[in-house]
């Protein structure tokens, strides 16, 4: 029984050669991963562990359903593939498990706990789990919010067990993430704090420089209670102006709290927008949607990073 309807994959050998357009001795090394709709999928290594979608997401499933436990009641399921079936995703929601969040008019919004699995034949994804509380989600990964990323690949040594029990304590995480989320609602934040965090952050920021090109040397307190020492003065990259820019945007739902800054945060981290474009892959580099998402992902990390920093310590 094929639950989820998606298409299974086989091995086969590579041997094909397109100038004759002929058979020959397979080709050491690869392998052809070919679907049973007659399409494709890769040609990856012989070292590429090849794991069913269904296999994968019925066992995801049931790690997933069994850690829930009541909380899972009423939840909804959604399957989708894409690349004649190459690819699949399937996105679990947990109507027991959210919470509103209040934005500054006084409306008030759910904030769901959802669980995303993802998985490929086509090398573009390896075993994918996103889970977290999010007032916006898509299934292409653009969201807002909290989450935890968990990411696998096919080697010759993985094992699903490895990577599914990891990820099993989701009720865990949700009241970790919903009390931290409601004290992030409730701490202010400035826009000088705001600026002070993200000069702090490579990521956003460079060196100031005089009028003849040299970094300026100022004598300052990097934290408050440590001793005084010099550094460099440092101030906005144009990557930290527009997200000071989408900081001021948040605000305009959530008020000036620390949530606005994480929200703007997380915005940066997750989409490929006008305001924060993922880098263009120049020919004999990654293309297009890889590129992407290799820079979405890099941005989690950082995003991760400084959610364990200054200001947000405040909320831990």
């Amino acid at each position: 029984m094929n639950y989820f309807n998606l298409p299974k994959v086989e091995e086969h050998p590579i041997g094909w050669y397109r100038r004759t357009e002929t058979w020959g001795n397979p080709i050491p090394g690869k392998k052809a991963l070919v679907l049973d709709n007659g399409a494709v999928a890769g040609t990856p290594a012989s070292s590429y562990k090849t794991i069913q979608h269904e296999e994968f997401f019925l066992r995801f499933k049931e790690y997933l359903l069994d850690s829930m436990g009541s909380y899972s009641d009423g939840y909804s399921e959604r399957v989708s593939q894409s690349h004649n079936g190459a690819r699949a995703k399937v996105l679990w929601e947990f109507p027991g498990m959210s919470f509103d969040i209040e934005h500054k008019d006084g409306t008030r919004y759910p904030n769901r706990f959802f669980v995303h699995a993802r998985h490929s034949h086509d090398g573009k994804w390896g075993p994918t789990c996103v889970s977290g509380l999010m007032n916006f989600f898509c299934e292409n990964l653009d969201m807002s919010g909290e989450w935890r990323l968990f990411r696998g690949k096919h080697t010759s040594g993985f094992s699903l067990d490895d990577f599914l029990v990891p990820n099993v304590n989701w009720v865990d995480d949700f009241v970790e993430q919903r009390e931290r989320q409601r004290m992030l609602q409730s701490k202010p934040c400035s826009d000088s704090l705001v600026i002070n965090s993200l000069e702090n952050a490579p990521k956003f920021s460079r060196q100031t420089k005089d009028d003849d090109g040299n970094p300026i040397l100022s004598v300052g307190y990097r934290h408050i209670g440590e001793p005084e020492e010099e550094r460099y003065e440092r101030e906005l990259s144009p990557n930290g102006e527009k997200l000071y820019d989408r900081w001021k945007i948040e605000t305009q739902n959530y008020g000036d709290t620390l949530f606005a800054f994480s929200s703007a945060i997380t915005y940066w981290s997750s989409h490929d927008s006008e305001m924060f474009p993922c880098s263009v892959a120049k020919r004999g580099a990654f293309k297009g949607n890889k590129n992407t998402m290799s820079t979405l992902q890099a941005r989690q990390d950082d995003a991760r990073s400084m959610f364990k920093a200054e200001p947000f310590l405040l909320a831990a």
